[in-house]
Parts: C-alpha cells; sequence; structure tokens
C-alpha cells in the first residue's frame, strides 16, 4: 500500500489560469511536502485557480489544512482561489471541526467546479489598474504561526510591558 499522496494535474479548458488536480491518499504533514511542491511547479506554470478532486483523501490533519488554506490566502482571491470536490466525510468533520468548512468553495463535481469557473466575470481593467496602483503590502516573515489555521497575527510595533521579576530588578538596582 502506498503511504504518499498521489497527484494528477490536467489544466482546465476555457477557463485561464485553471488546473484540476486529483488527489489520492492522506493530506498529513508526510504529505503535505511534495503537494506543496506539486503545486509550486504548477504556480510557475501559471496556474491560479485551483479545482481539488478529493474523493480519494480519507485524512486530512491541521498541516494539510492549514497549508490548503495558505495556498488560497497566497494566490489573493479568497474562496475564488481553490475549489474543494468530493470531501468525504472524515474529511468533512476536521474541517468543521476547525471552522474552515466555509473557507473554500465547494462543488459537487470537476465538472461543475469548471463550470462555476468558466462563469465567473472577467476582473475589469479598472480593478485591475488599481490593484497594480496600491502600494505593495508589508511582509511579516515569521517562524511558526500563532493559531491552529496557520494565519500569522499582524505585526505590531507596541512593546510589551515588562514582567515582574524585570519589574523589580528594576526597582531593587535601577536601570
Amino acid at each position: 500500500m502506498e503511504s504518499g499522496l498521489g497527484i494528477d494535474a490536467q489544466a482546465v479548458d476555457g477557463v485561464a489560469g485553471a488546473c484540476a488536480v486529483t488527489l489520492k491518499g492522506p493530506l498529513d504533514a508526510r504529505t503535505v511536502m511534495s503537494f506543496k511542491a506539486d503545486i509550486a511547479r504548477l504556480q510557475e506554470r501559471g496556474v491560479s485557480r485551483f479545482i481539488l478532486d478529493m474523493s480519494d483523501v480519507k485524512f486530512v490533519n491541521s498541516t494539510g489544512l492549514s497549508y490548503l488554506i495558505n495556498l488560497s490566502e497566497s494566490l489573493g482571491e479568497g474562496r475564488q482561489a481553490v475549489t474543494l470536490v468530493g470531501v468525504q466525510p472524515k474529511v468533512r468533520i476536521v474541517f468543521d471541526t476547525m471552522s474552515v468548512g466555509d473557507f473554500f468553495r465547494t462543488a459537487p463535481s470537476v465538472n461543475a467546479a469548471i463550470q462555476a469557473l468558466q462563469k465567473e466575470p472577467k476582473p475589469k481593467p479598472a480593478m485591475a489598474a488599481a490593484a497594480a496602483a496600491s502600494p505593495p503590502a508589508r511582509v511579516v516573515k515569521r517562524d511558526h504561526s500563532t493559531t491552529k489555521t496557520g494565519r500569522v497575527s499582524p505585526p505590531t510595533d507596541v512593546k510589551p510591558p515588562p514582567g515582574l521579576f524585570t519589574r523589580i530588578w528594576r526597582k531593587l538596582f535601577g536601570r
């Protein structure tokens, strides 16, 4: 029995930058790195919308779920970037437990997901120009996430007040 995650990617006809990806196996800490590498290769080829067929994915842990959320957020289109198809009941329970069940767009089949993408209006040039004119967002690199979903809290420039030991030390010995 194969313990890895099988990945098969097919371009979607009629939708620029879209790809249907069929997953087979668990999406967990052991398999997420190879999945991440495959998705990165697809992104290098210009893919920005993913239809993930999860019919044969029987297990997703927090690592796999975190990567799915980060993938969707990194593409900058929110729910439009990743569409999940055929989510199994056990996996749906994980999504609902982590309160991300409504974060992703879902579809009953790959064909239905493709049709939904084909019906979406193309972005207006004025919106694209406005997005290009906006200043780049400040990027903060952190070694770890601060929540279960992998989202990182915004940066703060405010120093926390000194702890009890520090205050006592300063009172006894000065600054």
